[in-house]
């Protein structure tokens, strides 16, 4: 926070509290607001949370604050109680809790029981409480029900309702009935003022009043409503309503603001009412203006201006929802594409875009992959899209559409005549969702990419998948369709029945060109299918069978394919055991078509892509190739003009068969990526590299990890990158340098320029070898990254390396674990971090440090300000080393991601560091595990997690946490909303403290990774959890190995891994 912000709250007393002074039992009223207890005053309060940005700053706020403390003391304005500073990018605000909630809630609940004198003093407080905000020149722009609340019988104005309409959080759209209509009919040149105020409580009054939402029947937010409100159209008066309050509101309402009263005036007409029930029943009988008349069905104007007025406000007013602005303002620039993408949009809202695309007329691609819209959003979409005319991309992928929502969509096909690509994957439409979509595809003539992966397209058939009559549907539709050319199926358990259907589609079929059938366990006999189908086929250019178990038989089908087809271009043949090397040799030879093959586990050798000129990207890792494979490879080098990347990891080829390929870099001009790590090339190899890397003007990165090079090696590489200019990243881990290596390659980065990375990680260095890179490292202005970890650099090289982080201005990662620093060379590095400003990853894991250590590497934390990123993993800091850490991050404001395990931190350190989360504002990831906290510690963590908003990941594994802890943790899991991975294996949770932590999965709707891994949670903790995923729609991982569990758990969420 500024200095300006703290100077502010301590001239005008405002206090600023912490989070721990609050209980830990949170409830959630809204998206930004909570209620809970304050233990400094005992007493119910509301935290809502706003946020800064370019357009609503602090100083936009802290000149709202000195307009409120004008009106703080009137009766019926709401009380701001305080504030907790949480980060430069927003605020919680402090303020009294209204116990009868807002007025829309008290009226709902309680009209029945008002009579007119109740109804008189509620008018009547909401009038004197804008008139104090007018008398001292503040508009509050926002009155509405929701931001109007109701203490034990007392009308509460809520002047923070203004602060959030300012920083766009406010959705306005579901209150245009109390807006101004003259900015609803010019919004961009309008600007509202005190008499906007006027009309929203002339609105207000009537609804008082009635105890109903006004226009509640033409609440669809669409033109109609618009118009109305517009055009003059009010709502009738209720019968038994004094004259002279009808009077009141329905000048207040008058479209033209010159013509509503002030608020002095209304102020005093309404003090002037004085209920007399027979007066009133008497007026009521004789005078028609008081009976109750319906609004008018008006029917859309044809002016051209009034409803571009309408869509212009539509844009405006959907901006101010803030998970859904980016849409708007693209929308707002006549953008094409909108992005709604994981944005939790359930339902509601999608029909407001639904509704939005019957009017919108440039949108062409929307994206709303990963929300909750469910089968009624769905729907909504899928009748905008039988009137929408412009949009060619949809993607609904992951919203749970089932298959009613399936149908609607596939309808909707048959009308729309613009859509191209529509994404359906892991929505669970079911078998009758798959058959209408197959009648659809029949019908329709525009679509050319469908995506349907994951929707469980299984031979079983059953309540969540398409079943075996849903597959064979889409493959019968293939025959008859003659726009689709992408279909994505995988993950889809497909039978053989299926797949045979699929094969004789592909016969027939002359326009589908990728087709993705990863993960569907075809096995050997549907390859064979498979391959039979793409002898006739003539459109097909990318195919993906990875994952398909095909074995050597059908791995010769699809070889004897490549033979003759002359179309495919892509071929994923990753993980199917096919042993079938020397067969796809040939194949490739002949096919003169293919761009990327993919072969990761493929046994044996292709040793000659000479006559195939088209591959850019070659993965051969683990093969066996040896060194006749590597020389094969190095002559198709030397003649391939196309190949950019090529990986052949642990490969075996030997110095002769890398001097072979050292010998094709010379003359290769394409090659940008090659790893040839574990190849045993040993010296000569390495020196054949360092020869081509002289002459080579291509090769960015190069890899070669484990090849025993020795000192000689390191050597002659560290000549090649003086005379190299191209080389960026070079990877030299476990290469047993020594210290001649080392100091041969700290010379050649005073010469190079071009290297930004270097891995140096377990070569024997030594410390003198440390030192003469530190010495470098004052001078070099290029390295970015070094890794120098498990070199033994001892004391002596850490402080050498200390010195050069005071001098360097370019290193942001260095990795120097297990290399026994040392308390001199610990603190030396920790005074030098004091002073850098550019490190941002530092990583002294397995350096045997101490508490001691622990106070000078928390002074790091309290000086640094660039550090996002600490390693301190296996450093025996104990409990003392973590309190004075948990110290420091109370007030480090740049550290995300912090690493702590195996510190021996007892519960004490647990409970320390606990403290700090409630505090901390920045840290995201916390890696706590084997520290023995108990359940002491992991209780006080459980209650850090129920105040901490920002971190995201956390770490307890192996920490006797007990069933006691796990039930704690459990708890915290309902009322913590931004933790999303939790590991917690080997804790000896037991049954108990599994069935807790199941049932809290029915209420947390955030974490997506949960590890249980050993924790003897028994066949009831198994079955608590099994219940629990068939609610939880949001866990994407969960591991329950080793936990006794008797029999598997299966989930209908079909994007979830389970583990067990």
């Amino acid at each position: 926070m500024t200095k300006q912000f703290n100077t502010f709250f301590e001239e005008n007393y405002i206090r600023n509290l912490q989070f721990d002074s609050f209980e830990t039992d949170v409830t959630v009223l809204s998206s930004n607001s909570y209620k809970l207890v304050s233990k400094t005053y005992n007493k119910i309060v509301v935290l809502s949370k706003i946020s800064f940005s370019i357009k609503y700053t602090t100083k936009d706020f802290i000149n709202d604050l000195r307009q409120y403390r004008k009106v703080e003391l009137h009766e019926n304005i709401l009380k701001l109680i305080g504030i907790i500073k949480q980060s430069i990018h927003g605020i919680m605000l402090i303020h009294e809790y209204a116990n009868e909630g807002t007025l829309s809630q008290y009226l709902d609940q309680n009209f029945c029981m008002l009579n007119w004198n109740d109804k008189l003093n509620l008018a009547k407080q909401l009038v004197s409480s804008i008139k104090c905000l007018h008398e001292n020149d503040i508009v509050h722009l926002n009155l509405n029900p929701k931001n109007i609340f109701v203490h034990k019988g007392n009308l509460k104005l809520s002047e923070f309702g203004a602060f959030k309409y300012r920083t766009k959080i406010l959705n306005k759209f579901k209150s245009i009935q109390y807006t101004d209509p003259q900015y609803l009919e010019n919004h961009e040149t309008y600007r509202l003022n005190k008499s906007s105020d006027i009309y929203s409580i002339g609105v207000l009054l009537w609804e008082i009043s009635s105890g109903v939402v006004p226009f509640k029947s033409e609440l669809s937010y669409d033109f109609n409503l618009l118009n109305t409100i517009i055009r003059g159209e009010r709502e009738g008066a209720i019968p038994g309503t004094p004259k002279k309050y009808v009077k009141i509101y329905t000048e207040c309402w008058r479209y033209s603001s010159n013509l509503r009263p002030t608020i002095q005036h209304v102020f005093k007409e309404l003090n002037n009412i004085h209920y007399n029930y027979k007066e009133i029943i008497t007026e009521s009988i004789k005078d028609n203006e008081y009976k109750e008349m319906p609004i008018s069905k008006m029917k859309c104007s044809n002016s051209t201006s009034l409803l571009k007025h309408f869509i212009d406000l539509r844009y405006e007013l959907i901006k101010e929802l803030k998970i859904i602005s980016s849409i708007i303002t693209t929308l707002n620039k006549a953008s094409t594409s909108s992005n709604f993408r994981s944005n939790e949009l359930g339902s509601e809202e999608g029909k407001i875009i639904a509704d939005a695309l019957c009017k919108i007329t440039t949108l062409t691609s929307l994206d709303l992959y990963d929300n909750k819209l469910g089968s009624e959003g769905g729907k909504a979409l899928a009748d905008a899209l039988r009137k929408n005319s412009t949009l060619t991309s949809l993607n609904l992928g992951y919203n749970n559409l089932e298959s009613e929502g399936g149908k609607a969509l596939a309808y909707a096909l048959r009308k729309n005549t613009t859509l191209t690509f529509l994404n359906l994957r892991e929505n669970r439409l079911g078998p009758e969702g798959g058959k209408a979509l197959a009648v659809s595809l029949c019908k329709n003539s525009t679509l050319t990419s469908l995506n349907i992966e994951n929707n469980k397209l299984g031979s079983e058939g059953g309540k969540n998948n398409l079943g075996s009559e849903g597959g064979k549907a889409l493959a019968d539709a293939l025959c008859k369709n003659s726009t689709l050319t992408t279909l994505n199926l995988s993950s889809n358990e497909l039978g053989s029945d299926v797949i045979k259907a699929l094969a004789d589609a592909l016969c027939n079929n002359t326009t589908l060109t990728s087709l993705d059938l990863e993960s569907n366990n075809l096995g050997s006999e549907g390859g064979k299918t498979l391959a039979d189908a793409l002898c006739n086929n003539t459109s097909l250019t990318s195919l993906n069978l990875r994952f398909n178990n095909l074995g050597l038989s059908g791995g010769y089908a699809i070889v004897d394919v490549l033979c003759k087809n002359t179309t495919l271009k892509n071929l994923d043949l990753r993980d199917n055991n096919l042993r079938g090397g020397y067969a796809l040799l040939e194949a490739l030879c002949e096919n003169t078509m293919l761009k990327t093959l993919n072969l990761e586990g493929g046994e044996t050798l292709i040793n000659s892509i000479c006559k195939n000129v088209t591959l850019t990207s070659l993965d051969l890792c683990s093969n066996g190739l040896g060194s006749e494979g590597g020389k094969a490879l190095a002559g198709a080098l030397c003649k391939i003009s196309t190949l950019t990347s090529l990986d052949l990891y642990n490969n075996n080829l030997g110095s002769l068969g890398v001097e072979a390929l050292a010998d094709a870099l010379c003359k290769n001009t394409t090659l940008i990526s090659l790893n040839l790590g574990s190849n045993n090339i040993e010296f000569k190899g390495g020196k054949a590299l360092a020869d081509a890397l002289c002459k080579n003007s291509t090769l960015i990165s190069l890899n070669i990890q484990q090849n025993n090079l020795g000192s000689k090696g390191g050597k002659v590489l560290a000549y090649a990158l003086c005379e190299n200019s191209t080389l960026k990243d070079l990877n030299l881990t476990g290469n047993k340098l020594g210290l001649e290596g080392g100091i041969a390659l700290a010379h050649a980065l005073l010469k190079n320029s071009t290297l930004t990375s270097l891995n140096l990680y377990n070569n024997d260095l030594g410390s003198k070898g440390g030192k003469a890179l530190a010495q470098v490292l004052c001078k070099n202005s290029t390295l970015t990254s070094l890794d120098l970890g498990r070199n033994e650099l001892g004391s002596f090289g850490g402080k050498a390396l200390a010195d050069a982080l005071s001098k360097n201005s370019t290193m942001k990662e260095l990795h120097l674990c297990r290399n026994n620093l040392g308390s001199e060379g610990e603190k030396a590095l920790a005074d030098a971090l004091c002073k850098n400003s550019t490190l941002t990853f530092l990583d002294i894991g397995y350096n045997y440090l101490v508490s001691e250590e622990g106070k000078a590497l928390a002074d790091v934390l309290y000086k640094n300000t660039t550090l996002t990123s600490l390693h301190l993993n296996n450093n025996n800091l104990g409990s003392e080393g973590g309190k004075t850490l948990a110290d420091a991050l109370c007030k480090n404001s740049t550290i995300t991601s912090l690493n702590l395990h195996f510190n021996n931190l007892g519960s004490e350190g647990g409970k320390a560091l606990a403290d700090s989360l409630c505090k901390n504002s920045t840290l995201i990831s916390l890696n706590l595990s084997w520290n023995n906290l108990g359940s002491e510690g992991g209780k006080a963590l459980a209650d850090a997690l129920c105040k901490n908003y920002m971190l995201t990941s956390l770490d307890l594994g192996r920490n006797n946490l007990g069933s006691k802890g796990g039930k704690i943790l459990a708890n915290a899991l309902c009322k913590n909303f931004i933790l999303t991975c939790l590991n917690l294996e080997n804790n000896e949770l037991g049954s108990e403290g599994g069935k807790s932590l199941a049932d809290a999965l029915y209420n947390n709707s955030t974490l997506t990774f949960l590890n249980l891994n050993s924790n003897k949670l028994g066949s009831e903790g198994g079955k608590a959890f099994a219940d629990a995923l068939c609610k939880n729609t949001t866990l994407r991982y969960l591991d329950l190995r080793l936990n006794n569990l008797d029999f598997k758990i299966k989930s209908i969420n079909p994007s979830i891994k389970i583990i067990q």
